[in-house]
């Protein structure tokens, strides 16, 4: 469910975008691809420009930018994009990853591994932590 955009490296059209992007950013398919990554990132298009070459050139593949979604909301993302050849033609391959929702996440993975070590500390019940090979990683104050 991550949004990917398919953008012409010269002229910042957006040619294709996948269901994830219509979504995240609010916009059908076909109103996407009448759009230019000026309509939604929040840089001048001299700055778009510059960063587009960077990409194409390989020289920088992750940025950190503000886009603008369909409701007008400005969001932190963070965009993996490098150039692909299709038909001929040099496009850039833009991953965007939403910031909060990243930080979110984040935070919700660190409750869920905060909780589970405390359960395997506390636990009355002996647990051990075994590898493939059956050698013992860890063992709690019960199985001690």
């Amino acid at each position: 469910h991550t949004p990917m955009l398919v953008i012409d490296s010269v002229n910042g059209e957006i040619r294709d975008v996948n269901l994830a992007a219509c979504d995240y950013y609010g916009y059908d398919l076909e109103t996407f691809r009448r759009l230019n990554i000026c309509d939604i990132n929040t840089l001048s298009s001299y700055e778009i420009s510059q960063q587009m070459k960077n990409a194409k050139n390989g020289e920088q593949m992750y940025f950190n930018f503000y886009h603008r979604l369909a409701n007008g909301e400005l969001r932190e993302v963070e965009v993996y994009s490098g150039p692909i050849k299709v038909h001929d033609e040099q496009l850039l391959l833009s991953i965007v990853h939403d910031v909060l929702y990243k930080q979110e996440m984040e935070k919700k993975i660190e409750i869920q591994e905060s909780y589970f070590k405390s359960l395997y500390e506390n636990s009355p019940e002996a647990v051990v932590i075994l590898d493939n090979a059956f050698n013992v990683i860890n063992i709690n104050k019960s199985f001690e």
